[in-house]
């Protein structure tokens, strides 16, 4: 409160444990970012307990969007496909594509995927975690 009356203009941003009393801060003290310890180890956790790397999701404009890195799993319905493909008909975009320890930022639409090929991903969070479980032969 006192940073907010001696500027009006500042950015304020917190870290809370306590997620309701976070929203008051933001919504009463006019505080532009209040971050939860608990949000942001989440994806860690998450990724973790499937075998990925994920990054904080972010929102832009109400939807949240997210960044993995995850290697091709053997039965994979990545396995195989173009990364054009993919990226037009599974709503992802390939970032990268790593493989026998060579990695290609932004890889060429005509490149196939295969099998321990490490790639990195971005995408909507939702789609996020159906390609996660579909790479892992869990849903088809």
């Amino acid at each position: 409160m006192k940073v907010r009356d001696a500027n009006a203009n500042i950015r304020i941003v917190s870290r809370m444990w306590e997620q309701r009393l976070s929203r008051q801060m933001e919504r009463f003290l006019d505080v532009d970012s209040v971050l939860s310890a608990a949000d942001l180890a989440a994806p860690a956790f998450a990724g973790a307990a499937v075998g990925i790397d994920i990054t904080q999701t972010i929102q832009i404009q109400g939807v949240e969007y997210s960044m993995i890195r995850l290697r091709v799993a053997p039965g994979s319905f990545l396995d195989g496909m173009e990364v054009g493909t993919l990226q037009s008909q599974q709503n992802m975009d390939i970032v990268l594509c790593e493989r026998d320890g060579v990695a290609e930022v932004k890889p060429p639409t005509d490149r196939l995927v295969r099998v321990d090929d490490q790639l990195v991903v971005f995408a909507r969070h939702d789609r996020i975690l159906d390609i996660v479980s579909r790479n892992q032969g869990r849903r088809k």
